[in-house]
């Protein structure tokens, strides 16, 4: 997931976008309702990245972003 969001740095990545990068390799696809777990692995994501300067950027049922933490909020 992490790969995904660096390879499209500053860019909004959508849900189905990252579940897709993420369970493409499952034979089965992933589990059935990926949506909930795709925002419990990214909120847990967001904790991680945060200690090194960045933020992931979320919006309700559409996607995230990663992007440096703006100045203000490193502080």
């Amino acid at each position: 997931m992490l790969e995904c969001l660096l390879q499209n740095f500053g860019e909004w990545v959508t849900r189905a976008r990252l579940i897709d990068f993420v369970y493409s390799g499952y034979a089965d696809g992933g589990p059935d309702d990926a949506n909930n777990t795709m925002a419990a692995h990214v909120n847990r994501l967001r904790i991680k990245v945060a200690q090194h300067g960045f933020e992931i950027e979320g919006r309700s049922w559409y996607g995230s972003r990663l992007r440096w933490k703006p100045a203000e909020a490193a502080a």
